[in-house]
């Protein structure tokens, strides 16, 4: 399978075919470099911003290397597009003009504190540095395996000797980052590289099928050209030929086409000599032979039925495509032109066939019928197992959405929820119930990614809580409960998959809400009964500061607890619910905060609104993380 994969992959043609073929790839992608530079330049300006946020120590460093080295060094490339001598040196301008984009990166990573963003995070604008030129620029692969090859090494120096994230600080928490930012990078960069060697080989392969296919259809029009000049010239008269037999026989003796005279009784009555060469016989040796000799035994009833309609006068020429056996007993293809030679009554008096050999181009159809074939009985089973996978997908949502408990409509607790995944299945899910008489369980998960994989991974957590089955537990103290989660779920033994989680148990009896989250967003309690000078409802903001849960083993994880005021209102949501765009506003919890706050005692008020309001902040485009919130009412 490996060995038919790479068959036909050229990575340099060689010589003439190797010119052509990169100045015709220069040509159709110079609009793209440009777009490219261009974009390159205002992004690198306008990302400026985030320096004030993520790196706000070391942010004059990093506007420096912007604007004083990187943008400048992207406008000189820029002017060069502009010149005949760039198509010469573009490959490896460009690729110093990409790396120059990456190392700058390299060395905002360097110089950014331990407490900067850019310090941990500012590694995965290297993937947007290597795509982007992968994808428009055209570089050929051995330039992206050097691009690859030197932003991991570069990567590699920065976090293990720079930033020493190798040996783990005081806390211990560089290590664990260095391992995930690893896993990832080196995967995406193995991804990139493969894409860029398939992309490569793609375009060669294209572009040397398409060379091919002109060239034979040239060559097949100049020799059906030939053939339909021959035949009309072989439509003179018999004594037409004998006039002008000095310039016939040039014709008649071409290296071209097979030329043979037929009696009315379908023997030979003259052959040339490429005829006879085809067929392996000599000249006189063909001569009185009837032509059904020669013809392939499974074509014989064809032939000799077109060829008495020739005789009969119901056809006046006619094409075959035929085999032809040789005198070794080899056979070979060969497109026959017939047309009689006719006396003055109209009655044919001998019929002159014209052949050309076809074998070549038979078998390149059959090798074209063969993949077309081939290609539309893999193209049925992709639809197949896209069928199947879909139905599963669809079973598995059904399955995911099953766990999710009704909302209570009537009683001293009531609920409202909404879920909607951003794929088919997501890494969200949620849920509450009642321990026993007096305490009420409120929980809700976020696994990281999606798909199947995180979903399954959602669904195993949910039914532990569900179930109680957490050893040395007790489910009515969230800080045991997320202790417990964290032994069980580590990420080194659940493919590097974590979750964060808000977790809470409400006393109906002294009206207490314990609660505890681990890297999740805070929940928001609302008191109706209590006003603030402006008129507004009292909020508090429910979150432990806690790791996730899988990172660290022995993490020891810290709850809190809050008395509840008479018609209390409990948001819980995950981080999907808000971060819609890049707009400050909207893109933190204080944004979806004051939203609630303005919006909850609105009558009729639906949590559909708020993905509604979220889906037009994001202009109409579908979420890119799941969104789940829950809605709790204490009376």
């Amino acid at each position: 399978m490996f060995e038919k994969l790479l068959k036909n992959i050229y990575l340099n043609f060689g010589g003439g075919p190797e010119e052509t073929y990169r100045h015709e790839t220069f040509v159709s992608s110079l609009k793209s470099i440009r777009y490219y530079l261009v974009v390159s330049i205002i992004l690198f300006a306008g990302f400026a911003l985030l320096d004030y946020w993520a790196m706000p120590y070391s942010r004059d460093t990093a506007l420096f290397i912007r604007f004083a080295v990187v943008i400048p060094g992207l406008s000189l490339v820029f002017t060069a597009a502009y010149l005949n001598i760039f198509e010469k040196y573009h490959q490896p301008v460009l690729t110093a003009a990409v790396l120059l984009q990456g190392y700058a990166y390299l060395f905002m990573i360097a110089v950014a504190g331990v407490g900067d963003l850019a310090y941990t995070s500012y590694y995965s604008a290297l993937f947007l540095v290597i795509l982007l030129p992968l994808i428009l620029l055209k570089l050929r692969f051995y330039y992206i395996f050097l691009i690859v090859l030197f932003i991991v090494i570069g990567y590699e120096y920065v976090s293990i000797n720079v930033q020493r994230m190798f040996e783990g600080g005081a806390d211990g928490w560089q290590l664990p980052v260095l391992i995930n930012n690893n896993f990832f990078f080196i995967t995406i960069n193995l991804g990139w590289l493969a894409l860029g060697y398939l992309l490569d080989s793609s375009r060669r392969r294209n572009y040397l099928q398409n060379h091919n296919a002109a060239n034979a259809i040239k060559i097949l029009e100049k020799e059906k050209a030939d053939i339909i000049s021959q035949r009309d010239k072989l439509r003179l008269t018999l004594a037409e030929l004998k006039v002008v037999e000095k310039r016939m026989s040039a014709i008649v003796n071409n290296d071209i086409a097979g030329i043979g005279i037929l009696g009315l009784k379908n023997n030979y009555k003259f052959v040339n000599s490429k005829w006879a060469g085809m067929l392996g016989y000599t000249e006189q040796e063909l001569l009185g032979e009837r032509a059904f000799q020669v013809t392939h035994p499974e074509d014989r009833e064809r032939s000799d039925d077109f060829f008495r309609k020739l005789i009969e006068g119901s056809l006046t020429v006619f094409n075959l495509e035929k085999r032809y056996v040789r005198k070794d007993g080899s056979f070979f293809w060969g497109n026959m032109n017939i047309s009689p030679v006719q006396n003055e009554k109209g009655e044919a008096e001998d019929i002159i066939a014209i052949v050309v050999d076809i074998t070549k181009r038979r078998e390149f159809e059959e090798h074209l019928y063969e993949s077309r074939e081939n290609l539309r009985q893999l193209n049925d089973e992709k639809d197949r197992f896209l069928k199947r996978i879909n139905n599963e997908l669809l079973f598995a949502a059904e399955h995911v959405r099953s766990l999710i408990p009704k909302k209570i409509k009537q009683g001293r607790i009531r609920t409202d929820w909404q879920l909607i995944p951003s794929e088919d299945l997501g890494g969200d899910s949620f849920g509450y119930h009642w321990l026993d008489e007096e305490h009420f369980a409120i929980y809700l998960v976020d696994v990281c990614g999606h798909g199947v994989a995180p979903a399954l991974h959602s669904i195993s957590v949910i039914n532990t809580i569900r179930s109680q089955t957490l050893p040395k537990a007790d489910f009515a103290n969230p800080m045991q409960v997320l202790k417990a989660l964290n032994e069980a779920y580590q990420m080194t033994d659940h493919n590097d998959m974590y979750f964060t989680i808000w977790y809470g148990i409400y006393n109906k009896t002294t009206r207490e809400l314990k609660f505890a989250s681990a890297g999740h967003p805070g929940a928001l309690l609302v008191s109706n009964e209590l006003k603030s000078v402006s008129g507004e409802s009292e909020s508090k903001v429910l979150q432990t500061k806690n790791l996730f849960i899988g990172g660290l083993e022995d993490y020891d994880f810290k709850s809190d607890s809050v008395g509840l005021e008479a018609n209390s209102t409990l948001f819980v949501f995950s981080d999907g619910v808000y971060e819609v765009n890049k707009d400050i506003k909207v893109s933190k919890p204080e944004g979806l905060h004051g939203y609630l706050l303005a919006k909850m005692n609105e009558q009729p008020f639906k949590l559909k609104k708020i993905y509604k309001k979220a889906l037009k902040l994001n202009s109409g485009q579908k979420l890119t993380d799941d969104f789940s919130i829950m809605r709790i009412d204490f009376d």
